[in-house]
């Protein structure tokens, strides 16, 4: 069994994936419940059906990729967080930023503030 990224196959990349899941899923169940009920077999799992909360908590170490982007265009604030002057890219922040953003069913995320986090 094997998924494919162009031409070339990725053997049991869905039970791999799905075990990690699994794993971690079992892991954090006493910090926060979760919809998982079992893991039958590698590549099923079974679990509660449950509405998802549409938010991606992005923790970001340096000024790369859409942070960069942002920052080109002049902006300092980046979902909330002020970004000093004079920074580069591909530089590390002083301590990790977390940026929220909304996960779109169409066209691309939105960066939000951690206040405009629905409830």
């Amino acid at each position: 069994n094997a998924e494919y990224m162009g031409k070339q196959g990725i053997p049991h990349k869905g039970a791999v994936l799905n075990s990690i899941a699994s794993y971690f899923l079992d892991a954090t169940e006493e910090i926060v419940p979760n919809w998982k009920q079992s893991t039958p077999a590698p590549n099923v799992m079974i679990g509660e059906r449950c509405h998802p909360f549409a938010i991606e908590m992005i923790v970001r170490g340096y000024l790369a990729g859409s942070s960069w982007r942002h920052y080109q265009l002049g902006n300092r604030t980046l979902c909330g967080v002020l970004l000093p002057e004079g920074m580069v890219q591909n530089q590390a922040f002083a301590t990790p930023i977390v940026t929220p953003t909304t996960k779109a069913t169409k066209g691309h995320d939105e960066n939000i503030t951690p206040e405009e986090i629905p409830c």
